[in-house]
């Protein structure tokens, strides 16, 4: 419903009003104080294009303590531009921040991007409804949260997608992805991952594959738009569990190992020839 309404994630708005407290903050225009040791930040942490008023991430063990306001949002701070960080008012910084983590480019009906490498603080940004087929525009956004790329003509990833390690949102439902594996190899270094979708796509009729995805990204919160259960997830764990161990059985002793009659998701088997090698496997034809 955001993407359709045009509105930015619950997420990116509570980014930039972070931000936005931590500017008045450095202003002086609140009645707040960062310890000074928490201003002493080393010369190596700074960088030309980096500003002056970085703030040390304190150390934190407790999990309550890694997500108050100031741990979650002194990263954010410091990678802030040098010319955001010293905007004249507090809506011009507000601005200024909008257009530097946040990108539009929905329904413009683009076959083709511009690389977004100059955007490096970019974390969130909307390519829906578009006609784009190759995604080789990411190489410098590593910082990039949510990645909306849904309702394109996408049919494969290759690698585009593989370093940006942070995504915790990734649509990609209404495209025209075939090959699950790929898919999976390409999200498998997202520990951050929670919302995925490929709704839509033709790699969503193979078999056993809500389950082959819950397995291999652990992460995941949500698959196409509906919540992963624990109950699904152990399911799936040893489901696979299961079938991994009776391979490594098979190639240790040079012989077929008993596996598990339930189907699942093979990568060598097509939707075509699936259910003809399930029967000749259940008969017992080699």
């Amino acid at each position: 419903m955001l993407t359709d309404l045009n509105w930015p994630s619950l997420q990116s708005r509570r980014r930039i009003c972070d931000l936005g407290m931590f500017y008045k903050i450095h202003r002086g225009q609140v009645n707040f104080s960062i310890p000074y040791e928490l201003t002493s930040v080393p010369a190596y942490g700074r960088t030309r294009k980096s500003h002056d008023f970085k703030i040390r991430l304190p150390f934190s063990s407790v999990d309550a303590y890694k997500h108050s306001f100031n741990v979650r949002s002194i990263p954010a701070w410091n990678a802030l531009p040098a010319d955001v960080v010293g905007s004249a008012s507090h809506p011009e910084f507000i601005r200024r921040v909008s257009t530097t983590l946040t990108s539009y480019a929905e329904s413009k009906g683009l076959e083709e991007v511009p690389d977004f490498r100059q955007f490096k603080n970019l974390q969130f940004l909307w390519l829906n409804k578009n006609k784009l087929r190759n995604l080789n525009c990411f190489d410098g956004n590593y910082q990039l949260r949510e990645l909306y790329l849904q309702d394109n003509m996408i049919a494969a990833l290759n690698g585009s997608l593989r370093h940006l390690t942070c995504l915790q949102v990734l649509l990609l439902n209404g495209n025209q992805l075939l090959k699950l594996t790929d898919v999976i190899h390409e999200l498998r270094a997202m520990q951050s991952l929670e919302t995925l979708n490929l709704f839509a796509n033709p790699l969503a009729q193979d078999y056993d594959y809500r389950s082959y995805v819950i397995h291999h990204v652990p992460s995941l919160q949500l698959l196409d738009r509906k919540e992963i259960s624990k109950a699904e997830k152990s399911k799936a764990k040893k489901k696979y569990d299961a079938e991994r161990d009776c391979m490594k059985e098979s190639l240790a002793f040079g012989r077929r190992g008993y596996c598990s009659q339930e189907r699942v998701y093979s990568p060598s088997l097509s939707r075509t020839d699936e259910s003809c090698h399930h029967s000749q496997a259940v008969v017992g034809v080699p």
